[in-house]
C-alpha cells in the first residue's frame, strides 16, 4: 500500500538497483510503512505486525532489526528461497498477474515484467547467513 500509493502500476525497471528515482520512492515506503508499524506498537494496540517488503539485503535487515530492536519491537525474517523456474513462473501466474500492480495488464506481459522484477531483485539479494545468526529466521526453500 506504501508504495503502490506513489506507483500504483511500475514496472520492472522502477525495482532496478541502478534505478536511483525508484530506489529513493522504495526506501520512502518502506520507512514510513516502519513508522507507522512502530507507532502501532507504541499505541499498545499491536501485538503482531508483517513487514511485507523485499528485505533482501543485509543492510535492509538490519536497518529493520536496529529500528525494531531500539523500540522493543522483537523481529522474525522470512526468507524464501526458490530456484525452480516452474514454481516461480506458476506463482507468477497464479498470483502476481492479479495483483494491484498489473490491474488491467495482459496475464503474460504482466508474468514477464514481474519475472523481470524477480531479475532485478537478484541482482543486489544477499541471503541470510551466519553473519547474521543473531537474527530469528526462517528459510522456505522451494516453497517448503
Amino acid at each position: 500500500t506504501y508504495r503502490r500509493s506513489n506507483t500504483p502500476q511500475p514496472n520492472a525497471t522502477f525495482f532496478d538497483p541502478h534505478n536511483s528515482e525508484g530506489e529513493k520512492m522504495r526506501k520512502a515506503a518502506a520507512e514510513a510503512a516502519m513508522s507507522d508499524m512502530l507507532q502501532w506498537f507504541s499505541s499498545g494496540k499491536g501485538v503482531v505486525a508483517i513487514l511485507d517488503a523485499t528485505n533482501s539485503t543485509k543492510s535492509r535487515r538490519s536497518w529493520i532489526y536496529e529500528s525494531c530492536h531500539a523500540a522493543n519491537v522483537e523481529t522474525l525474517f522470512v526468507e524464501s528461497i526458490c530456484d525452480e523456474e516452474d514454481l516461480i513462473m506458476n506463482n507468477i501466474l497464479e498470483v502476481k498477474t492479479t495483483s494491484p500492480d498489473y490491474k488491467g495488464q495482459d496475464p503474460e506481459a504482466a508474468a514477464l515484467d514481474f519475472r523481470n522484477r524477480i531479475r532485478n531483485y537478484e541482482k543486489v539479494y544477499e541471503t541470510i547467513d551466519d553473519n547474521e545468526k543473531h537474527y530469528t529466521y526462517v528459510k522456505l526453500i522451494n516453497v517448503g
